[in-house]
Parts: C-alpha cells; structure tokens; sequence
C-alpha cells in the first residue's frame, strides 16, 4: 500500500507512532529496495 503525502504532514511524535511496524521500500532501477528506518527525536520535536 502506497502512503500518500498527506500521510507524512503530521507532527513528529504522531507520525513516528504511525510508522511502527511498516516497511519503507523505494524503487530503485526497477528493483525494489527496502530503506531502514531509524528515528531520532530531538528536543526541537513536539511533544
């Protein structure tokens, strides 16, 4: 399922939340290539 950008506008704790246990794949060269994904809240994110 392809995420839309609407998806992604939300604030950092809400969308990081939103994004456990799914995979970030991008296609690269007609090869589909899973991307870690590791997120790092700094004291700059909302709470």
């Amino acid at each position: 399922m392809r995420l839309s950008l609407d998806f992604y506008q939300k604030d950092t704790i809400t969308l990081t939340k939103d994004l456990l246990g799914k995979y970030l794949v991008r296609n690269i060269d007609g090869e589909e290539v899973i991307a870690k994904k590791e997120i790092i809240l700094s004291l700059k994110d909302k709470m």
